[in-house]
């Protein structure tokens, strides 16, 4: 099996276009097909200067994109993961084919004819998730287009898939004292769970659940 993509520690900033940091687990259940491959969904900008942004689901033919947003995450925010850049520069394309089947990834565009992604997110599941409940990860905006509600826009997506997809809520986790991410998830519809346990890969960093139906 290749190696896993590590799931960020969470966040760097709500409304500036959030990373939700944590380092991923490995997963035995791929959400399978969600939502349409290669289908677009526009959504409105908050700030004047940036009207709308296009978020299209992947194909496994996508990795290269993947690839290149993945690593600038990697490189704009080493501190928020658990995978490096030095890592995961060096895995193939069969790996990146392979996350690509196993979950479900959405990018982001400034335009439709954009040639290079400004954001992603992950969905996937995990053993110690309910069943037919997925969890958010991944999710990252390039600095320049933060605060332009992309990472809202790239959550709400996400949510849409994995409910038409036959999912009832969706959850991700917060490290402890992360105020900017929590407030930021719970302006979305996210409440605490009340679950709270060590962050994947650390000693010492805890993190909490949050959760949030999507039908």
């Amino acid at each position: 099996m290749p190696t896993r993509p590590a799931r960020p520690l969470p966040c760097e900033g709500g409304p500036i276009g959030c990373e939700t940091p944590r380092p991923r687990r490995s997963v035995a259940v791929a959400l399978g097909r969600l939502g349409q491959a290669g289908s677009n969904q526009i959504i409105q900008g908050t700030a004047p200067w940036f009207t709308v942004a296009v978020i299209r689901d992947t194909t496994e033919d996508d990795w290269r994109l993947l690839r290149t947003i993945r690593l600038r995450a990697l490189q704009d925010s080493p501190d928020s993961f658990a995978s490096d850049y030095g890592a995961e520069v060096r895995h193939n394309e069969r790996q990146w084919r392979e996350w690509l089947r196993s979950d479900m990834w959405l990018l982001a565009f400034e335009s439709g004819t954009a040639p290079a992604p400004v954001g992603i997110i992950a969905a996937t599941r995990e053993p110690s998730a309910p069943a037919g409940e997925p969890f958010l990860s991944s999710l990252w905006v390039d600095p320049w287009y933060r605060r332009r509600g992309i990472a809202k826009g790239l959550v709400e997506a996400a949510a849409e898939r994995v409910a038409a997809a036959g999912a009832t809520a969706v959850s991700l986790w917060v490290l402890d004292g992360n105020e900017a991410a929590r407030r930021f998830y719970a302006a979305i519809g996210f409440v605490p769970t009340g679950e709270r346990q060590l962050a994947p890969g650390s000693w010492d960093l805890h993190e909490r659940r949050m959760r949030r139906t999507v039908r």
